[in-house]
């Protein structure tokens, strides 16, 4: 259960990443 936490946790950051890099190339282009 707790790794099962760690990895979603790190999912829901990993896509956090995602999506300002994606906002910085939309600001950039």
């Amino acid at each position: 259960m707790l790794m099962a936490g760690a990895l979603a946790r790190l999912a829901g950051a990993a896509l956090i990443v995602a999506a300002l890099w994606a906002a910085v190339a939309w600001a950039m282009s």
